[in-house]
């Protein structure tokens, strides 16, 4: 994994073992790992959010695991999922350094990168969403790591917010009809 520094520092000349700083440290209880959205495309980086806590925990860096290796996490928070992640879904996992082995983590999925030199076909649905049929074309989507555009229709949208939520989440493109 990748360490850095979320926040926090060590005073000049204490060490590691001192008597003193063992006393007052202040470890990590809880670790939350979101991000703004959790589809991304191989190659396509996305910023990770991460909270600490207590907000006062001494030790707030991190180590950094992605699941199979399949990307790296730069000093910012910036997961890079590399070229082989695309059509999985990876787990990437912050643990903390202050010994306590808290961890967090948040589930991205990865859909394969674009070639422009490759034929593409876009995939464009209209006048939903419907109650039914929506939802089995996100399960067909969602199953062979594909998006879609859905032009909606505003009269067809009450009551069907979870549908919209969940196209959404599995990085559909949603538009106005």
């Amino acid at each position: 994994g990748i360490k850095f520094a979320i926040s926090g520092w060590t005073a000049p000349g204490k060490e590691n073992g001192d008597k003193e700083e063992d006393k007052n440290k202040v470890l990590v209880t809880g670790i939350e790992v979101t991000c703004d959205r959790a589809v991304v495309r191989a190659g396509e980086p996305i910023a990770l959010h991460v909270k600490v806590a207590p907000d006062n925990a001494t030790d707030k860096t991190v180590t950094w695991t992605i699941s199979g290796d399949m990307g790296t996490v730069d000093e910012n928070g910036v997961f890079t999922p590399s070229v082989e992640a695309g059509k999985s879904d990876v787990e990437v996992t912050a643990t903390s350094n202050d010994g306590t082995e808290v961890f967090g983590s948040v589930s991205i999925r990865v859909l394969e990168a674009i070639d422009p030199s490759k034929p593409m076909i876009a995939i464009t649905y209209d006048d939903g969403p419907h109650k039914t049929n929506t939802p089995k074309l996100l399960d067909v989507l969602e199953e062979n790591y594909a998006v879609a555009t859905f032009f909606m229709v505003g009269k067809n949208v009450e009551g069907k917010e979870d549908i919209i939520r969940r196209s959404y989440a599995l990085g559909n493109e949603l538009a106005s009809h």
